[in-house]
């Protein structure tokens, strides 16, 4: 075979060994591709799950928030209407003073002259 010949055998060669090359760099580039956008996929969805578990103790807490404050105002409820029964059942000074004084007379009765 003459030179001209091994020359284009030669650059033949190395036509096909970069054709095989560049073909392997364009495989490992979608393979990275494909874990990069797996890699997405899966950071997505662990936030997606982050969040909905953030949102159910939120959710929760609020819950508990607004069950105290339906407690809290039930027993200021409770209180007053304990106050107005405690203020309508005392009975005014003059008349406890008048039932100490009738209590004394009775169980103390004074002699007569």
């Amino acid at each position: 075979m003459n030179a001209f010949w091994q020359d284009q055998a030669a650059r033949t060669d190395e036509i096909a060994r970069l054709t095989r090359a560049l073909a392997a760099a364009q495989a490992e580039i979608e393979r990275l591709r494909d874990l990069f956008r797996i890699d997405g996929e899966q950071h997505a969805e662990r936030i997606r799950q982050l969040t909905a578990a953030h949102e159910l103790r939120i959710n929760k807490y609020a819950d508990a928030l607004a069950a105290s404050r339906a407690e809290v105002e039930r027993l200021r409820h409770a209180a007053a209407l304990a106050l107005d029964e405690m203020c309508n059942t005392v009975a005014p000074r003059n008349s406890f003073t008048d039932a100490v004084d009738a209590l004394d007379a009775a169980l103390s009765p004074k002699e007569k002259p």
